[in-house]
């Protein structure tokens, strides 16, 4: 594939790093990101007008299946089309919550947790692979589970996420008001920041409409009308698409039409994509060897060789060398050593790098305590250093079942699930996937994720009643050979 994800046209996986003769690639800006995101969004929902009638149909039928609820019918208005595949979404008085606050910060100390729990239970199963992998993508998906889950499949989703005694309703507003304070830090340090999340139903299933307000609500999506059971290739081709667009073309394909059956009755989603150039570029690349697990190797690094030092946040022991490296506007900084400095963007957003010097890097992600890395940022002073970098070009599809189960919420994946919020059907997840992709070059990072969880209608769990009311069998016997020890043609009980 060829272009450039900054760019028009049709992305590639990354940013190609400058170099080996290559002309310096130019970046488009966070805003014109951000325009291009918009108008993919503009372009759908125009698109979808030309099947305004069978839009108008499948949103009927959905109205038809909400059951009733004690404070009334939930509302739905059709919000986007794909195909065959149709979004409605409940009509709620959502409103935008003020950025920053304590709920926000509740939130991302909750998703701080996550992260790191996540990180370090990837790397305990296999502590020689590389581990990527968007605990913010994946919390969203997760927090839409734990809205439509009961009892105990609740409670576990919650401890997973870092969310103490907080019930969905709070968490999912606390994420609200995180959501909407990370996009202002986007739109004000110089970076792109793009997220979005959405729900697939077969259409033949009913939902209930608190979780389709409560999707609504908490993250402005509604409910897509697809055919997992007739259709299976057609919906699955569906999804990908959404993913295509909400990424970017950064990933091109998140599900297999193995991934649904028949079973599946609905799949939650969320893809996230940031953009940053580094407040201050690296100055150029080179060869050097990486010291790994396996033994050594040669890669390329980026490094600050020809120029000025950088003046940022480092730490030096506590048993890690680490720095962050912020992102923003970079103006000419780096680029020309005559050139006055330029003062920092003040964005937020930036790469906390952490190298650990006395143990391996899963013993140690093991053994950091929760908030960890907080304590490692507060322990940093802003000092002179120049960096060496490898440069990364990352990406990865994985199956987090058996991660999250480790985690503490196997319930979600059993027939002991409890989603009875999202559905009367007795129903359990599938599978949860991930896509991942990053690229670190000299101008910056570029990286995009999206995540899925499906679910799947579990054997129903039924009582009946069975009286042997009319003449009957009654057989002692051996269930493993057979044997036959005592056996009864009864035809008169009390005779």
């Amino acid at each position: 594939m060829t272009g450039d994800p900054t760019q028009g046209g049709h992305p590639t996986a990354g940013p190609t790093p400058h170099g080996g003769g290559a002309p310096a690639r130019q970046w488009a800006s966070p805003a014109q990101l951000r325009r291009r995101a918009e108008r993919r969004r503009v372009h759908r929902r125009l698109t979808g007008l030309a099947g305004t009638a069978a839009v108008l149909v499948a949103a009927a039928v959905l109205v038809a299946t909400l059951p009733g609820s004690p404070g009334g019918g939930v509302r739905v208005r059709t919000v986007d089309h794909i195909g065959d595949a149709v979004e409605v979404a409940a009509v709620t008085g959502r409103t935008a919550p003020a950025p920053g606050g304590t709920a926000a910060r509740t939130a991302a100390s909750g998703e701080q947790r996550f992260s790191q729990s996540l990180l370090a239970t990837l790397a305990a199963h296999d502590p020689s692979a590389n581990h990527i992998v968007a605990p913010y993508s994946l919390a969203e998906v997760l927090l839409m589970l734990e809205l439509g889950a009961r009892g105990q499949t609740a409670g576990q989703i919650a401890s997973v996420l870092g969310a103490g005694s907080a019930n969905g309703a709070t968490q999912a507003a606390g994420w609200h008001a995180l959501a909407s304070d990370l996009q202002q830090a986007a739109l004000s340090g110089h970076v792109a920041f793009h997220d979005a999340s959405s729900v697939w139903a077969q259409k033949s299933v009913t939902i209930r409409p608190q979780f389709l307000a409560a999707l609504e609500q908490a993250f402005g999506t509604g409910v897509w009308q697809a055919d997992f059971a007739r259709d299976p290739a057609g919906t699955v081709d569906a999804i990908n698409e959404w993913v295509r667009s909400e990424t970017g073309g950064m990933i091109t394909k998140l599900l297999d039409p193995s991934n649904v059956d028949a079973s599946t009755i609905l799949a939650l989603l969320d893809a996230v994509t940031f953009v940053g150039r580094w407040e201050q570029p690296f100055t150029g690349t080179s060869p050097g060897t990486f010291n790994g697990p396996a033994g050594s190797s040669t890669v390329t690094y980026l490094d600050d060789g020809s120029g000025a030092p950088r003046q940022v946040p480092a730490l030096f022991g506590n048993g890690v060398v680490a720095v962050q490296l912020p992102y923003g506007d970079p103006g000419t900084a780096g680029t020309d050593s005559t050139a006055p400095p330029v003062p920092p963007s003040g964005g937020r957003y930036a790469a906390l790098v952490v190298m650990p010097t006395s143990s391996s890097l899963p013993a140690w992600l093991s053994a950091l305590p929760p908030g960890g890395l907080s304590s490692i940022v507060g322990a940093m002073t802003t000092q002179a250093v120049t960096v060496s970098m490898p440069q990364l070009s990352l990406s990865n599809r994985q199956s987090l079942n058996a991660t999250l189960s480790t985690m503490g919420m196997p319930n979600a994946f059993g027939p002991s699930a409890d989603f009875s919020g999202i559905s009367p059907l007795a129903a359990h997840v599938g599978t949860v996937l991930q896509a991942v992709t990053l690229h670190v070059t000299k101008a910056g990072t570029v990286a995009a994720a999206a995540t899925v969880a499906t679910v799947e209608e579990s054997a129903a769990h039924v009582s009946r009643h069975v009286s042997f009311d009319r003449p009957f069998l009654f057989v002692v016997r051996d269930t493993v050979t057979g044997a036959i020890l005592f056996e009864a043609a009864v035809e008169d009980p009390v005779a």
